[in-house]
């Protein structure tokens, strides 16, 4: 019945012709866009609840927790990681429901986990930038996904990202020139990418000087304005008038 649909990536567009028999004229493709890049940055007791030592490196999964975000992928990736490099963390931050957060536990136990850290809770903006801007490495281990706000944050931060090998991820993302990319099939690649990442600070600040250059910021906001107002041209209105 509308008149016009907005998605946020090809790939999606192409699902709903194919799911839902959308014709592909009706459908404007608009990037997400990014949250909390602006804000100043944070003084450092933000992250102090955190207990963070300022001389290790660590890994961030920042989100809402569903299954398929992966994150059982990426701690039995991590029982590797953490038998390989030394002081490294990971940091699980975000809600989810019961069951799973005990799922996660349980996996933490289980694989004998060491230096992970779950912190079930919401946590405020600041503290959201907070965490991203210390973070050596953002990790998004992704089944499937239809957009992330969690990766245009961590694009607009300038983030050094592990994302899986996703059609969408691959709207944004190259593998080897601004992030590593693995098979969400394959917990081995996952272990192997962080690896790789964790050893090698000139790969890790190569790839995250690609995703800065790609401006995800102000800039992105401007364009997505522009394309919101040329979607909502599509509709004459006194055509609409007529019609209803």
């Amino acid at each position: 019945m509308v008149d016009r649909i907005i998605c946020h990536s090809e790939s999606i567009r192409d699902r709903l012709a194919v799911e839902f028999l959308v014709k592909g004229e009706k459908v404007a493709v608009i990037p997400h866009g990014p949250f909390f890049y602006d804000l100043p940055p944070t003084a450092e007791q933000t992250l102090q609840s955190f207990e963070l030592d300022p001389r290790e490196m660590f890994v961030l999964w920042q989100g809402i927790i569903s299954p398929y975000k992966g994150i059982d992928l990426l701690l039995e990736a991590w029982h590797k990681v953490e038998a390989t490099v030394e002081d490294v963390h990971l940091l699980i931050v975000g809600t989810g429901p019961t069951d799973l957060l005990d799922q996660i536990r349980e996996q933490i136990r289980s694989l004998k986990l060491q230096r992970v850290q779950l912190h079930p809770r919401f946590i405020s903006t600041e503290e959201l930038v907070a965490l991203y801007r210390a973070a050596d490495i953002v990790v998004y281990p992704y089944r499937a996904i239809t957009t992330s706000g969690a990766l245009a944050t961590g694009l607009a931060l300038g983030k050094t990202i592990v994302a899986s090998d996703l059609p969408v991820f691959r709207e944004l993302l190259t593998d080897r020139e601004n992030a590593l990319f693995f098979n969400p099939q394959e917990p081995v690649e996952l272990a192997n990418a962080l690896i790789e990442l964790l050893k090698n600070a000139l790969l890790r600040e190569r790839l995250a000087e690609n995703v800065r250059k790609m401006s995800f910021g102000d800039e992105s906001w401007l364009s997505i304005a522009s394309q919101t107002i040329e979607c909502y041209k599509f509709v004459d209105p006194v055509e609409l008038w007529y019609k209803n």
